[in-house]
Parts: structure tokens; sequence; C-alpha cells
């Protein structure tokens, strides 16, 4: 069973390269004799798709950068330094006016 799973895999790769062969060929026919590529879409309704689908890509674009960009100016800075010896003291200095 397996030979012949192993045989029919080299023909689907012998006609599959045999394919790309004659696509080549066309290709370069049409190369050679001036002619205009065919369009990829030919509906107009996949061509509008197409449209939507890269306005939709280029606006994930803008907005990842200006959502990476708030989040950058966002973060606050912090400074580092090294540890000292001595008692931890916190101190408050308030002033006010106490009314009852």
């Amino acid at each position: 069973m397996d030979y012949h799973l192993f045989e029919n895999t080299k023909q689907i790769a012998a006609d599959s390269q045999g394919a790309i062969k004659n696509r080549l060929e066309l290709e370069k026919e049409r190369l050679l004799s001036g002619k205009r590529p065919e369009h990829l879409f030919q509906n107009p309704q996949q061509n509008k798709a197409l449209k939507l689908l890269a306005a939709f890509f280029a606006v994930m674009l803008i907005l990842t950068v200006v959502s990476r960009t708030a989040t950058a100016m966002a973060i606050a800075e912090v400074s580092v330094e090294t540890s000292k010896a001595g008692i931890l003291t916190q101190r408050y200095t308030l002033s006010g006016i106490i009314a009852s």
C-alpha cells in the first residue's frame, strides 16, 4: 500500500511540473506578443472586495502606529538608584485650615 502511495505522489508531482511548464510557455508567448496580462480578479465584486481589504489593512497600520505612539507617550519614566543603608521614613507636610 505504501508503494502505491509513493507512486501516486510521484505522478502528481510530474503532472504539476508539466502544468507549470505549460503555464510558463503561455506566459512567455504572451509577453513576446506584447499583450497585457489579464486581471487577476475579473469580477467587479472581487475588485471592490480587494480594495476594501487593502483599505482595511491601511487603516489597521495607521491605527497601530497611532496606538504605539500614544502608549509610548503615556508610559511613566522611572529612575533607579542604588540602595542605601538607613531607616525608611515617611513624612508629609500639609498646609490647610480645619473648620468645624
